[in-house]
Order: structure tokens, then C-alpha cells, then sequence
């Protein structure tokens, strides 16, 4: 059969013949993938469709759930009566409150608006309930506030109108403390299929995460309707001293123009260096109690710590300043050296009668006082007494504590001409007399 055939033909049936089943394989392979793929494509779109009916699943029984729970909450399906329980319950809330003057209205009670649902099915109602003109204080409202919240109701507060009771006018006006609402309007809701026996009167919410002082602590301290919360002020001098032996106390003195916020003081970053090294301190002594740090008494050196002061207004403020604090040794000045007087003080004259001296003069100008003294008398000078003995016509003889000294007329006192023993002078004297 191939032997008529050329050598180049023959080499081409041997390539056609090796291709062939190459081909054949190739297109099986193809059709066979194709299908395969197929295949994982329908197997991937029906697991879509399976998760996608699981999560539909999901949805529809957790909103079940949340129907449930919504039920739970809503007003009992007996519309009229229902709504009428509402009004009343809100009253006495508001009643227990201390609010005053209010009024209470349900604003379309014949006509409740309607939410439609799946296949026009009417899915709920809600109707719409006003307080009006009640005057209250701030704590009042946050009472009612945090009541109505915790009560187990599926309501609501959709609009919430108040101003500030002012006294005086102009400039002049201040804040009295209290509020008048102008309206607050509420939404509740009626779910058919609800509980016709429920008495949602009682029932109450799970505790909130604050409680009611918590949440009056936030509102109050805000002020909203006073004066705006000014920054505290530390009063105390920031650096003081006391003596080795004294009660260290520090008062901080916070003053505030909030009268009505409280202080809250804190001390940190406390430092000393004592003077001797053998002394010791110890921190625990900084005891901070009502504004005042108490040290006690405490060794010679140099303290100090940051004081700070903040209000509990909103936002919350503060002041900080560093007291220092010397505590020293007090130094014993040496005593003056008595000044000595007689130095300026002088015999200044002397007078006479009938041709015999009567009296010396003498002048103390230290004590600006002139002396005119006869034999005999004394006065006192630079602690020593001092004694007119004899008198001569340029001289005098003064005994000075028991040391006889010789003055010229017009000479200091605090230079004598000569100066001997009161008893040497007097046996003296008594010799020239027996010669």
C-alpha cells in the first residue's frame, strides 16, 4: 500500500498519524472540562442559594425574636383602654417628680397613624402624647427623664422645649434655678398581638449602667441654665516660712465664684532637701485633710509639693501652683553693746550763793535732761550710781560705785582728771585736815 508512495509522503502519514490521537485526546479533554466546570458552577450557585435561604432564615427568626420582644414592651392591643392607662401612668410619673402646672394631652387619640406592613397588614400604632407648661428644677427633670427611660415601653421623646426662670432684667437678670417646659412631646407604640393583661404600670427596665444621683451629677454640674462654670483659684502663698520647732500647716485657701460646686484638693510631686544629712523625712508626714496640708514639725531645710484645686462643674476645672516651704534655724543676734552715756555728758556749770557754790550743773544729753544737784545727792547713769561728793571752785569730786573721780568744771563725765578708792580719797582727805 505504501509502495507507491515518495519518501516525503511517507513522512508525512507518520506525522499525521503521531498527531492524530494527540487531537483526539485533546478535544476529550476540552468537552470533559467544560463539563466539570459546569458542573462546580451549579454546585457553587446552589450553596449561595442554600446560605442565602439560612441567612433569610436567621433574619426571619431573630426579627420573630425582636417581634416578640417589641411585644413585650408595646402597649396592650386594646387601643382605647390602653392609651388611656398611658395617660394616666404618665400623670402620676410626672406628679411623683414635683413638677407643678402641667397638663398632659394625647394629640390624636381618634386617629392614631398606622404603620403599614407585608401584604397590607397594618403592623402598628402610634400615638402621640404632649406635656405641657410644667415648671420644675433641674433635678426634677432629670428624675423624670431617667423614669420615663427606664420604663419597659416602646416610647419615645420627640421634641423637648424648656427655658430658664430668670429674676430681674437686662443685665441684672440671673438664673433662679428653675424651668418651664414648653412642651414635650412623646410617641408611643401599639403592636397588635400584644399582652392584654400586662400591667406595664410596674414594670421597669434592666438597671442602667449610672444611677439616678450618677446621671443628676452629669446634668447638674453642667449648669446648663446658670451662670458659666468659672476656673477655681488657689489663694495659698507659694512660698512661706516657719521656725525649727513650729506646727507646719498649710491652708490652700480654694475660692471659687460657683459658690454652689464643691473643691476636691490633691498634693503630688513632693520634694525637700534637709540641712543637716543626718536628719531624715519621711513623705507620710504631707497629710491633706479639707484643703489644709499638715506637715507637723518637721527638720531645717526647704519643702515644696503642687498643690491643685479643681470644682466638679462642666467641664471639670482646676489651678495648680508649687508651695515651698522654708523651715530655718532663727539666729541669735548678739546683744548690743550698752552704749555708755557719761561720754556725752558733761559738767556743764555751777552756781553760787553768797561767794559759796550752791549746785553743779550737769548735762546728760543721751537723755536730754539737765541736773542741778547740791553735795550729797545722787543720780543714776550707764547703770552705775553716780555721787556728788565735794564741789570746788574748778573741780568736783563724784563717787561713781564706790570709785572716787575728780571732774574739771566743763569736762565729759566719761573723762575723769583722776580716779582713786572712795576710802583712799576720804584718808586722804582726812590726812590734809589733821596737817
Amino acid at each position: 500500500m505504501f509502495e507507491n508512495l515518495s519518501k516525503r509522503e511517507k513522512n508525512m502519514a507518520i506525522v499525521v498519524a503521531c498527531l492524530l490521537p494527540v487531537v483526539v485526546v485533546f478535544f476529550g479533554w476540552t468537552s470533559i472540562s467544560s463539563n466539570l466546570k459546569l458542573k462546580n458552577n451549579a454546585i457553587i450557585s446552589l450553596t449561595q442559594q442554600l446560605s442565602d435561604l439560612q441567612l433569610e432564615q436567621v433574619k426571619g427568626e431573630l426579627a420573630t425574636e425582636r417581634l416578640a420582644s417589641y411585644r413585650e414592651e408595646s402597649l396592650p392591643t386594646n387601643t382605647e383602654k390602653s392609651v388611656t392607662q398611658y395617660q394616666l401612668w404618665l400623670q402620676e410619673l410626672v406628679e411623683s417628680t414635683g413638677m407643678k402646672g402641667f397638663a398632659i394631652k394625647i394629640k390624636n387619640r381618634n386617629a392614631p397613624q398606622t404603620i403599614i406592613g407585608f401584604e397590607n397588614k397594618p403592623v402598628s400604632n402610634i400615638y402621640r402624647i404632649e406635656i405641657t407648661k410644667a415648671t420644675c428644677t433641674v433635678r426634677q427633670l432629670v428624675d423624670l427623664l431617667f423614669r420615663f427611660q427606664q420604663a419597659k415601653l416602646l416610647q419615645r421623646i420627640n421634641e423637648f422645649v424648656a427655658r430658664p426662670v430668670v429674676s430681674g432684667s437686662g443685665t441684672s437678670s440671673r438664673p433662679t434655678g428653675k424651668l418651664i417646659i414648653e412642651r414635650i412631646n412623646i410617641e408611643v407604640v401599639c403592636l397588635p398581638g400584644s399582652d392584654e393583661t400586662r400591667l406595664f404600670e410596674t414594670e421597669q427596665r434592666e438597671e442602667t449602667e449610672r444611677s439616678l444621683d450618677e446621671y443628676y451629677n452629669i446634668v447638674a454640674s453642667r449648669d446648663v441654665f446658670g451662670l458659666p462654670n468659672e476656673k477655681p483659684e488657689l489663694g495659698v502663698d507659694g512660698s512661706q516660712e516657719f521656725e525649727v520647732g513650729r506646727n507646719v500647716r498649710v491652708d490652700l485657701e480654694g475660692r471659687d465664684e460657683n459658690s454652689s460646686q464643691e473643691l476636691t484638693y490633691t498634693i503630688s510631686d513632693l520634694k525637700w532637701e534637709l540641712k543637716d544629712e543626718n536628719e531624715t523625712f519621711d513623705e507620710s508626714k504631707f497629710v491633706l485633710t479639707d484643703g489644709e496640708v499638715e506637715l507637723g514639725r518637721i527638720p531645717e531645710g526647704d519643702y515644696s509639693f503642687l498643690a491643685k484645686v479643681t470644682d466638679n462643674g462642666w467641664p471639670n476645672k482646676s489651678d495648680e501652683k508649687r508651695v515651698r516651704i522654708e523651715v530655718y534655724e532663727e539666729e541669735v543676734a548678739p546683744p548690743e553693746p550698752a552704749r555708755m552715756e557719761a561720754s556725752d555728758s558733761y559738767i556743764s556749770g555751777k552756781t553760787t550763793k553768797d561767794g559759796k557754790i550752791a549746785q553743779i550743773w550737769i548735762r546728760i544729753n543721751p537723755q536730754d535732761k539737765l541736773l542741778m544737784l547740791v553735795e550729797g545727792e545722787s543720780f543714776d547713769l550707764d547703770d552705775q550710781k553716780w555721787t556728788i561728793d565735794k564741789i570746788e571752785e574748778d573741780t568736783v569730786l563724784i563717787d561713781r560705785a564706790g570709785e572716787q573721780l575728780k571732774f574739771r568744771i566743763g569736762s565729759s563725765l566719761g573723762k575723769p582728771e583722776s580716779a582713786a578708792k572712795a576710802a583712799d580719797s576720804l584718808d586722804q582727805e582726812k590726812t590734809a585736815n589733821s596737817l
